[in-house]
């Protein structure tokens, strides 16, 4: 008999209030003020007159439309008297309640598919709470409850902070309570093992990406597969929405045929249903409200977290720039923006949604990439033979790709294209579902390809879901990887982080910044720049 698989703590940095979870836990107080960017959760849910019954301190508010949040409120306002104690049992009622909901109402798709509910959860008591200057003692607290609350009730827990030093201090409290390197991937009993569903080979894998973008030299390309688990089609799925819209209009005469129309290539199905719409207002339309969702993925958000500069997708879809848009950070979309020096870039190779017409569907479209977007498959190609690219979601199936690969071993001369086949590093990782050996035969040349799970049965839906929810635990371990810890080891609000000798360390390091401070020179200033925007020192200087 299968057994229910484990819970999980997922950390990301992010926006709970777009993020897709089964439910989310919003903070509040007696009085239910609801502050920004709660609002954005609770408009419309509920009843508006909502008041607490007695004493409690946890309650269901209302379920949003369709497959949304169910969305649960807390009493979290304090005073700095109280401890983290305080603040976290309300987080344990939380994740009791909405896991025991989830699971007899079973309305979502993860819980039909056999997968743990997925509840969202923000850092609590750290703004207007009382713990915004103790905030080192809670986020020690609130990673281990978590943990613990996720493994009792079966379910998957996100941290949801916003912030560069919240992330940080997230991480920091995991890693605290993780076991030393050298103990991996079997700690037997020397600290909190937080992946014991990844093998040995996707810790080894996890760990040498890391390395990858710490040095910055990781760049993400990112495919379908990411957007499909935030409930978007895949390329087929969106073609048969399309053609279900262009019959509906009936300017075509006769409706298409959806199973006859299934036997074409893709590229062929979209040429036919785009000159079946009345116009290219409508096909534009039908195309934007297909691609179009209000909630980014975990996937998106774990990504978004890894915090890399460079990031190439084939994807139409805005999810990846909704979930890199938190706290001070920016990010041009190529080619729409201008591409800023020092600012993370995304480059849509396919087109976006925001321009529905230019978007690469149909053959014509694709015939004509090499002249129309040559620039941008340049750009690719440079990646390729300069840094490290990580494909999470992407078939590899692409045509154009494939010609982009071709010229790219054929640049190289041909010993240290030999090098690079025989090596272990390799021009990109593929992160793939099932383990293919075919595919891997296909591309041991150039790409190494890491699978989350052995092959399921064309109709093992669950099993699929499974190998997808191990790709989200093998990305949480990256992202906690290649996370900065350091973003906060000046701000005296989370010194309780730090080991004792690390305390030492920072306060020789605020010395240094407060002689800084006192100097107007330009290496005084830049020294006071980098401990603001890399230590947690004050607030970074405007130009």
């Amino acid at each position: 008999m299968a057994t229910d698989p484990p819970g999980h703590l997922f950390v990301i940095k992010g926006d709970l209030t777009t993020l897709d979870a089964d439910a989310v836990l919003v903070p509040t107080d007696r009085s239910v003020a609801i502050e920004d960017p709660w609002g954005a959760l609770t408009d419309g849910v509920g009843d508006p007159s909502f008041t607490w019954v007695d004493d409690e301190r946890v309650a269901l508010l209302g379920a949003t439309a369709d497959e949304g949040p169910d969305v649960w409120l807390a009493d979290v306002g304090g005073v700095d008297a109280r401890g983290p104690e305080w603040y976290l049992a309300p987080v344990d009622e939380f994740v009791a309640r909405a896991t025991a909901r989830l699971r007899a109402f079973g309305r979502r798709a993860r819980v039909r598919h056999g997968l743990p509910p997925r509840l969202a959860v923000p850092v609590v008591g750290t703004r207007h709470g009382g713990s915004a200057h103790r905030q080192g003692p809670l986020f020690a607290l609130l990673v281990e409850r978590l943990h613990a609350a996720a493994g009792e009730h079966g379910c998957d827990v996100v941290l949801v902070t916003y912030t560069d030093k919240a992330f940080a201090a997230a991480q920091r409290a995991r890693q605290k309570l993780q076991p030393s390197a050298d103990a991996r991937p079997e700690p037997a009993g020397k600290g909190t093992d937080w992946w014991p569903s990844l093998t040995p080979a996707q810790r080894d894998t996890a760990a040498r990406l890391a390395r990858r973008n710490w040095h910055g030299e990781l760049v993400l390309f990112i495919g379908a597969g990411a957007s499909m688990s935030a409930g978007l089609p895949s390329w087929q799925g969106l073609l048969d929405t399309l053609c279900e819209r262009a019959n509906a209009l009936g300017a075509a005469g006769t409706p298409l045929d959806g199973d006859r129309l299934r036997r074409l290539d893709l590229r062929d199905q979209a040429a036919i249903i785009r000159r079946a719409f009345p116009s290219d207002a409508d096909y534009a339309r039908a195309l934007a409200e297909a691609l179009s969702s209000a909630r980014y993925s975990l996937v998106h958000g774990l990504l978004a977290s890894l915090d890399v500069h460079e990031a190439i997708t084939t994807n139409y879809d805005n999810l990846y720039e909704q979930a890199c848009r938190t706290d001070r950070r920016d990010l041009a979309v190529l080619p729409y923006d201008v591409a800023r020096p020092h600012t993370a870039w995304l480059l849509k190779l396919h087109g976006s949604v925001q321009d529905p017409l230019g978007m690469v569907v149909t053959r014509d479209d694709y015939l004509g990439l090499p002249e129309r977007a040559g620039a941008l498959y340049g750009i690719l190609q440079a990646m390729l033979l300069t840094e490290h690219l990580l494909f999470v979601g992407y078939s590899l199936s692409d045509e154009p790709f494939h010609r982009v690969m071709h010229e790219v071993r054929r640049a190289m001369p041909e010993a240290h294209y030999r090098a690079l086949a025989d090596g272990t590093e390799k021009a990109g990782t593929v992160l793939v579902l099932e383990d293919d050996d075919l595919l891997a035969r296909l591309w041991s040349d150039d790409l190494s390809i890491a699978a989350m799970g052995p092959v399921t049965g064309p109709d093992d839906r669950g099993g699929l879901a499974a190998r997808g929810r191990q790709l989200e635990i093998f990305l949480d371990l990256l992202a906690y990887e290649s996370a900065d810890v350091a973003h906060f080891i000046l701000d005296p609000d989370y010194r309780d982080l730090l080991d004792p000798d690390e305390q030492v360390l920072a306060d020789r390091l605020a010395a240094a910044g407060a002689q800084a401070h006192a100097m107007d020179t330009p290496v005084a200033r830049r020294i006071r720049e980098l401990m603001a925007t890399s230590l947690g020192w004050g607030e970074p200087e405007r130009p």
